[in-house]
């Protein structure tokens, strides 16, 4: 399982510009799988969005530990529902998008045609 989530990432990396040879970037590449997972969510850090991170952090642990898989209306609840309270004041909060979901992500989660929710595999 583990190339199929890794082959992506390289070609992913391989397209962006760089000064180093392709050769020299895929022998600096993680080699494995927990590895790339560390490469990504570092890259993910790097911006500096503490909120970006708070919400990235709550989809993980919610699509981790869910009995079954949740929908995307569920986890944008779930984003902005705070710890220890059950519900809150619509009009008070604005529930993150789809993109903005995926994009907190990378490419660590997926939402599925049924709108579901997953780790990437």
């Amino acid at each position: 399982m583990g190339c199929f989530v890794m082959l992506p990432f390289y070609c992913k990396n391989l397209k962006k510009p760089s000064r180093k040879n392709i050769s020299d970037r895929l022998k600096s590449a993680p080699r494995a799988l927990s590895s790339m997972y560390e490469v990504i969510l570092e890259r993910l850090d790097s911006d500096g969005n503490e909120e970006k991170k708070e919400m990235r952090d709550r989809i993980f642990l919610w699509v981790a530990m869910a009995f079954r898989p949740l929908t995307l209306p569920e986890m944008q609840y779930a984003c902005v529902t705070e710890d220890g309270k059950d519900c809150f004041d619509p009009t008070e909060k604005t529930l993150p998008s789809k993109e903005e979901i995926l994009e907190a992500c990378g490419s660590l989660v997926e939402i599925s045609e049924e709108d579901t929710l997953r780790l990437a595999t």
